[in-house]
């Protein structure tokens, strides 16, 4: 049995730093971390408070590297992860991605990811199998369907064209990534585990 962390914010992210601070590297010299869970879990509000702990850590937001709701969970995430974000910074060499831009619904600007001891990659799909190879720390925070859903709402209705559409895309989604959970193990892979509920 996986033990799930039922703790305050606070908390959590203080036990999410000792557990990266005492993680090795697996591959080169960055210790890379993620944050994995449902949408409206808490992954974004947990990845910016560790990376300020971690002197300004650079973070990559999966949703920046999805194309789109149609093309998010799929080998294109994949191929992006491990050969221009992974496999480079494991080498010593600059990684980088192109930014989605959800608004054009286009691909945006060009990023590059900083030289630091840490990375965090945060979202739906930043602890998929191709990353465990090189992921010192995994976290996992678990929310309910409706509860999420509420957040994401609160969250994000207001910056998008049409609020209806969104929430039904928003449904749409949370069936995907359940599939996608299951279909990588993702609970169980975790080093981390949290419930998201407990946040606040």
């Amino acid at each position: 049995m996986h033990k799930v962390h039922q703790l305050p914010f606070d908390q959590a992210l203080s036990l999410a730093e000792e557990e990266v601070r005492r993680s090795l590297p697996v591959r080169g010299e960055v210790r890379v971390i993620t944050i994995d869970g449902p949408a409206g879990a808490g992954k974004s509000t947990m990845a910016a408070s560790l990376s300020e702990r971690l002197n300004k850590a650079p973070i990559v937001h999966m949703d920046d590297l999805y194309r789109g709701w149609q093309d998010a969970l799929t080998p294109q995430l994949t191929s992006v992860l491990k050969d221009h974000i992974l496999t480079p910074i494991s080498l010593g060499k600059v990684g980088g991605y192109r930014r989605w831009d959800w608004l054009r619904n286009t691909p945006g600007e060009a990023l590059a990811v900083p030289r630091h001891e840490y990375l965090i990659l945060e979202g739906v799909g930043a602890s998929q199998r191709v990353v465990r190879p090189f992921a010192s720390t995994m976290i996992w925070i678990s929310i309910d369907a409706a509860t999420g859903m509420e957040r994401v709402i609160e969250r994000d209705s207001k910056r998008v064209a049409d609020p209806e559409d969104f929430i039904r895309q928003m449904q749409a989604w949370q069936g995907l990534e359940l599939m996608h959970f299951e279909r990588e193990s993702t609970f169980d892979a975790s080093h981390l585990r949290f419930d998201g509920a407990r946040f606040s």
